[in-house]
């Protein structure tokens, strides 16, 4: 077994320890088993931090420096009780170490969850990219992507990471990035079991930042954030619009949402605000513009031509940007005022130095000049931290009030390092710190409210590594224009390629990320594909249309079959209410008949029957009504026979209905 199996093992070990450990444990307790195993193994009469620390890295493949380690021995004397200090010096109790030991977790369960997990990715490889690697390189592929947000969490520590060294490969961040996201999608099981893997790697890696490690009964950072002020820098924001995906925007979104039940107060200042509304105006004047280039352009240029974005799309989006950051309980406020304020003002130029030199020494490519603003930007919102700290120096984030929340790693790190290059006694809590490390360390507090932000935050990075880089870009941009000059390709053609996000994606696949795997066929390959998924779309189409009307034809068709009994009820039904209103219209019209003759007769001949005069008048007068009507509908009482008919067929047809329940 090698350092990076053993590696995995262990975060996954630890993760399991961290689910069973008892209310009044933390992190710290989580080593303290491993380091008591070590001990026994080694056998060791005296402990040796050194030789401990060795060890230590040999049996779990972690790698913990000599002052962390003394916190874990101390824990381990002073709770625990396996060793004893004389002296200075560390001697291990083994019989209670032995008592310690006798309850630990087996680690066969979890090195098969893990193998499981590796030979999945191996399969995924090999079926998706035609890729065949080793175990080994599968296994330090996944520990890569791990490393990955060490700096982010990590930034104000000595040491970078718990985790051995590695080698890299250009392709390998899209090759586990497009893995996990088909976990996540179709294998939840395992899919959790990577969760565990990275949680485990958060919890091994707190004990290298000294002001969060418990030693002495707390956390800087335990406790609610009641009344500290969180003040956000640009690309949070941008996170939050949804502009680096969905994943990192609901991420930041639940962070959002713990902050603020635990009472703290949001906040971007003006410039900030100034910058992110300047950043997307000027994005929108690429949206029609053909010289368009996608590797100068910025994410959010990228993404307002990835997602078709228009013109009044992006105004419509300026008018609402100011209501959208407050409806997500963020306010909006100036820097504190310099003249009140400026003794505890900083050296803002010896921070932009420092800023400036550790992005030159970063990866990827860097311009001064495009960034300068930027940096000023940034520098104005630490310094506006400083002041607003007045010098306060607490233990606690719950009375340092004020922090500057950032998702560039670098930044966190250069403002951390010109914090101690600067002062006497550093801030314990700094600055500066990342979003990442913020929302990891309240999820040591309370593991189940960070749990859906951090599986959140894993997808969103894989998105973000799915980018490609802007050599990459820069590649395609320089090779399209040629073919487009050359007529190989039609000017719609090119902007297909350089703004539309199947091309993108199309982009990321044939070259798995890596600018030296870009040939001068891949925008030939892009655009075949494309045209291939437009007909398999088309056909796709068809074939749901055709198949939709033969859903409806055989709904139809049932239907029928249905209502055949029903329709010849119906109509042995109707034939009896025909025949019954006929009858029955033709003997009313012969009743009003012969009720008209025997009132003529007996009007016309009063004496013969002794009328009285007045039923002589009344007769007299319905002989009258009698007469008109047969004026007016003497000509039509073949039509007046047939409505009669018509109200009483329907009236009956009514009753026979709803007595044999073919109606409700």
């Amino acid at each position: 077994m090698d350092s990076i199996n053993r590696s995995l093992i262990s975060m996954a070990l630890i993760k399991a320890m961290w689910d069973e450990k008892k209310r009044n444990a933390d992190f710290i307790d989580l080593y303290v088993p491993l380091v008591a195993k070590v001990i026994k193994d080694k056998g060791y009469s005296e402990i040796e931090v050194d030789q401990l620390c060795d060890d230590f890295e040999g049996t779990y493949g972690i790698r913990v420096p000599r002052h962390p380690m003394y916190t874990i021995l101390r824990r381990a004397q002073k709770k625990y009780k396996i060793i004893r200090q004389d002296r200075g010096k560390y001697f291990p109790d083994h019989s209670k170490i032995e008592d310690l030991l006798k309850n630990s977790r087996e680690s066969i369960t979890i090195q098969r969850s893990i193998e499981e997990i590796i030979n999945k990715f191996i399969q995924f490889t090999d079926t998706q990219y035609g890729k065949k690697i080793k175990r080994t390189e599968a296994e330090e592929i996944f520990l890569n992507f791990l490393k990955s947000s060490d700096m982010e969490l990590l930034f104000a520590s000595e040491s970078k990471t718990v985790l051995p060294q590695t080698r890299s490969r250009k392709w390998e961040k899209v090759a586990i990035s497009e893995f996990l996201i088909h976990l996540s999608e179709n294998d939840n099981t395992v899919f959790e079991r990577v969760i565990d893997i990275a949680t485990g790697h958060v919890l091994a890696s707190a004990i290298l930042f000294e002001e969060v490690s418990p030693e002495h009964g707390h956390s800087s950072f335990e406790g609610k954030y009641k009344n500290v002020e969180f003040y956000f820098d640009t690309n949070f924001i941008f996170r939050l619009l949804g502009f680096e995906g969905e994943g990192r925007k609901v991420a930041n979104e639940e962070l959002l949402h713990v902050l603020r039940s635990q009472k703290a107060k949001l906040f971007v200042f003006q410039h900030t605000f100034d910058e992110i509304y300047w950043i997307i105006d000027d994005s929108a004047k690429w949206l029609e513009d053909p010289l368009y280039d996608s590797s100068l352009a910025s994410q959010v240029s990228r993404f307002f031509k990835e997602n078709n974005f228009s013109s009044s799309d992006v105004e419509k989006l300026l008018v609402e940007l100011q209501g959208k950051i407050e409806s997500l309980g963020i306010e909006i406020v100036d820097v504190p005022d310099l003249d009140t304020l400026q003794k505890y003002e900083i050296d803002e130029k010896a921070l932009y130095d420092k800023i400036v030199n550790l992005y030159k020494v970063g990866p990827g490519e860097f311009h001064e000049e495009d960034k300068k603003e930027t940096i000023w930007k940034d520098v104005k919102s630490i310094s506006a931290i400083y002041r607003l700290r007045k010098e306060r120096n607490p233990k606690n984030i719950n009375e340092v009030r004020y922090v500057f929340v950032t998702t560039n790693a670098t930044l966190a790190y250069a403002s951390r390092r010109y914090e101690i290059d600067v002062r006497e006694k550093p801030f314990i809590i700094p600055t500066c710190l990342t979003s990442i490390f913020i929302g990891t360390f309240i999820w040591l507090q309370n593991p189940k409210t960070y749990r859906s932000i951090d599986k959140k935050r894993i997808i969103g990075d894989c998105v973000a590594f799915l980018e490609p880089t802007r050599e990459l870009r820069k590649r395609l941009v320089t090779e399209t224009k040629k073919l487009r000059d050359n007529g190989q390709i039609s000017p719609e053609e090119y902007n297909v390629l350089n703004s539309s996000l199947v091309a993108k994606n199309l982009l990321m696949e044939k070259t798995m990320g890596d600018p030296d795997a870009f040939t001068d066929k891949t925008p030939f390959e892009i655009l075949e594909e494309i045209k291939a998924r437009a007909r398999a779309e088309g056909r796709s189409e068809k074939e749901e249309e055709i198949q939709k009307i033969k859903t409806e034809k055989e709904s139809l068709t049932e239907r029928i079959k249905d209502l055949e009994p029903k329709a010849e009820k119906l109509g042995i039904i109707e034939e009896r209410i025909d025949s019954r209103a006929r009858d029955s219209a033709k003997r009313w019209t012969r009743a009003f008949i012969i009720f008209g003759i025997v009132l003529i007769i007996v009007s016309g001949f009063p004496q013969v029957f002794g009328l009285k005069p007045l039923f002589r008048v009344l007769c007299g007068v319905l002989t009258l009504v009698l007469l008109v009507f047969s004026v007016y509908f003497g000509k039509n009482l073949k039509t007046e026979s047939g409505k009669l008919y018509n109200w009483l067929y329907e009236k009956n047809k009514l009753k026979k209905l709803k007595k044999f329940k073919l109606i409700d």
